[in-house]
């Protein structure tokens, strides 16, 4: 008889353990509820904090962008100013020292050369002086030339009589 008192007893617990095990599961529902929505806030938060933080690195990008390609193209200007100045200074400096130095004439049985080119650049002169009296020439004949004479008119031809 005890094993039926027993099982009873087991019965009649049984609902109070279900709604015990009914509350438990409802305690743990709640906490994740609360959880999830306590979670939530920091989550948008951090979302919200993280769209701002993309929209600057945005604008700070765009922003160094624009300041590298202007430093660079004054950079390239610079760099072509300086590159003009110092051929300038160069071609003057040498121009100088060529004038300062002066470059002696080897005699011809040292550098032949240098008789030969003397007798050539005679030879361009005499020639740069008869070209120049040529077109000289030229010049004053076209200013004194008279219009022509129109010519007289071609006698007309007879043709052959075949015999």
């Amino acid at each position: 008889m005890a094993k039926k008192t027993e099982t009873r007893e087991l019965f009649a617990t049984l609902p109070a353990a279900r709604t015990l095990w009914l509350a438990s599961l409802g305690f743990y529902g709640r906490l994740y509820d609360e959880a999830l929505k306590r979670a939530e806030q920091p989550r948008e938060r951090a979302q919200t904090l993280f769209s701002g933080f993309v929209a600057k690195g945005e604008e700070v990008e765009k922003e160094t962008r624009s300041t590298l390609t202007r430093a660079q193209k004054e950079a390239t200007d610079n760099l072509k100013a300086a590159r003009t100045q110092v051929q300038t200074t160069v071609e003057e400096r040498i121009a100088k020292l060529r004038d300062a130095l002066p470059v002696p004439q080897l005699p011809a049985n040292v550098f032949p050369a240098n008789a030969r080119i003397k007798e050539l650049e005679a030879e361009v002169d005499a020639l740069t002086r008869k070209v120049n009296a040529l077109n000289a020439k030229k010049a004053a004949a076209k200013t004194a030339a008279k219009p022509a004479a129109p010519k007289a008119a071609a006698k007309p031809r007879t043709a052959k009589k075949a015999a």
